[in-house]
């Protein structure tokens, strides 16, 4: 990516972050510039959409990391929702691609 091109989107892949369910506080991983990548490349303008892409990969909680990772950008990072587009469906790595297209 060159420092003067604007680009309509940016990826976020999940796969970062979680919820505590007892304590109902998020929680970040090693992968979370993933995220923190996308916000950067917003603020500057180089993208005008943040995808976050990623459902649940668990076989027993149902939480769908995208919709943390919106509500975060949101409420914490002054993201406005319109400029957050989610997949909740995928599971993996594959299923990113095929639903982030979609978008």
């Amino acid at each position: 990516m060159n420092n003067t091109q604007v680009y309509d989107a940016g990826v976020v892949l999940s796969g970062f972050m979680g919820k505590d369910t007892e304590t109902n506080s998020l929680s970040f991983g090693e992968a979370t510039d993933r995220l923190t990548e996308g916000l950067i490349q917003y603020r500057k303008g180089r993208i005008k959409t943040i995808i976050i892409s990623g459902g649940s990969g668990s076989l027993v909680d149902d939480t769908r990391e995208s919709v943390l990772a919106k509500t975060f950008l949101i409420e914490n990072c002054g993201v406005p929702d319109s400029a957050v587009l989610i997949d909740t469906v995928s599971r993996n790595t594959y299923e990113n691609a095929v639903e982030t297209k979609k978008s």
